[in-house]
């Protein structure tokens, strides 16, 4: 009889992808696979092109009764459907969306298995592991470790083939450009709106540099609006294969998932941590790859577009630089990370 595997892994691209990495490694295992996500537009315009069923969740995260309604909702909705389901075992990435879906979990005594990119774990995979029972911990770096004490360093799934590093075939035509360069721009799956402009003006400051530039949904029409000619702006991008391939140099934030991607292109990149979150996991990742030589790192609020566009074309010059950022990129990945997770969870029911 076929396993059923849940992954929650809703709210953000830095969970959904490498869920969406694990549903695949799981379902050629020939598994049947769910997927629990959010209701972000983003999450859903993802998900509708992979053929994995998945159940939509939302509360209300603001400090308010109604938070506290919706959360309650939420934990029945994942009640009612994995009591119908019967799920064998479920997978959490992370992030404050999945918590209902582990706490019921928990509640029906399904095994546990959890995921983290991060260099600083996130706090929803700290307190859950550190008061409920689980299973592993997968875990991207090394440094997490400390944090728990069922763990296993695995790095981060990511949604693409080994073989395509080494099939490389011709660039579809939007994204072919006659300038000597072309930088890739990452604002994250939902955008970020102080890095859509700083870049929007960098590009003006270097006409002979293409720029593909990913603002994310919500930001997609201003900067679409106010883009030079040489940037080339998308909402999000779907078959992220072609545009990596077609890239010199990575221009973005230090989430886990992120980097894990940059390092399975050999990418070099320019990494601007996000600086708002509570425990500066981003800024932690990010000294990662730059202590491996494979980034370069800017502090947001120090940021200018003439000093930063100097910077940028400078690296974009010197060839030698990028080779040995792209090799270092290249020693921080690891192969085949969604399958060995999906054997990890499939052994385990080998006595059943």
């Amino acid at each position: 009889m076929k396993k059923k595997i849940l992954i929650a892994c809703g709210g953000s691209g830095g969970h959904l992808i490498p869920g969406i990495a694990l549903a695949n490694a799981f379902n050629s295992e020939d598994c049947e696979v769910f997927l629990a996500i959010s209701r972000k537009s983003i999450d859903l315009e993802i998900v509708k092109n992979y053929p994995f069923r998945f159940i939509s969740l939302g509360f209300y995260l603001k400090k308010s009764i109604f938070s506290f309604l919706s959360f309650f909702t939420s934990c029945l909705d994942i009640f009612i459907f994995m009591r119908k389901h019967h799920f064998d075992a479920v997978v959490g990435m992370g992030g404050i969306f999945n918590l209902p879906i582990l706490l019921v979990s928990s509640l029906l005594r399904k095994p546990i298995y959890l995921h983290d990119s991060n260099a600083i774990p996130g706090r929803v995979n700290r307190y859950f592991c550190r008061y409920f029972l689980y299973e592993k911990i997968f875990l991207a770096f090394e440094e997490a470790s400390v944090f728990f004490e069922k763990s296993e360093v695995i790095g981060t799934p990511v949604r693409f083939q080994e073989d395509l590093l080494y099939t490389k075939g011709s660039l579809p035509e939007n994204l072919t450009s006659s300038l000597p360069y072309s930088v890739l721009v990452l604002g994250g799956s939902q955008g970020a709106k102080v890095l859509n402009n700083l870049m929007i003006e960098v590009a003006f400051l270097l006409p002979d540099v293409h720029f593909f530039h990913l603002a994310g949904i919500s930001d997609y029409q201003r900067v679409n609006s106010l883009a030079p000619k040489n940037c080339q702006v998308f909402p999000f991008y779907q078959k992220m294969e072609d545009i990596y391939q077609a890239s010199d140099l990575v221009i973005c934030r230090s989430g886990g998932s992120t980097l894990a991607e940059l390092a399975f292109w050999q990418l070099p990149s320019l990494l601007i941590p996000f600086p708002y979150s509570k425990d500066k996991h981003q800024n932690k990742n990010a000294e990662i790859f730059v202590k491996a030589e494979a980034s370069l790192v800017y502090q947001e609020d120090l940021l200018s577009a003439p000093v930063f566009s100097k910077q940028i074309y400078s690296l974009l010059q010197d060839s030698n630089h990028l080779q040995q950022m792209s090799f270092s990129a290249k020693s921080l990945s690891r192969k085949e990370v969604a399958i060995k997770i999906s054997k990890i969870v499939l052994e385990s029911f080998a006595d059943d």
